[in-house]
């Protein structure tokens, strides 16, 4: 009897061996659904703050009441 014989068709202790790369597969899909969620949630939030800003024209706001430009 080989030694593939005595342990059974599974290959493994208690048949357990294809769970591993199945444990490993669903932690794949995990972690790239939080990356999918976390680059969708970083992207609203850009697209969110970039909406706020807006362009001041400092010379308007500032008007003509100025100190006298430096001498170079």
């Amino acid at each position: 009897m080989t030694r593939h014989e005595e342990q059974g068709e599974g290959g493994g202790r208690d048949g357990r061996r294809g769970r591993r790369p199945v444990l490993w597969k669903a932690a794949g899909l995990t972690l790239a659904g939080a990356l999918v969620l976390g680059l969708a949630a970083a992207g609203w939030a850009y697209r969110h703050l970039d909406d706020n800003i807006t362009g001041v024209d400092i010379d308007g706001a500032l008007g003509d009441d100025r100190p006298a430009r430096a001498v170079t």
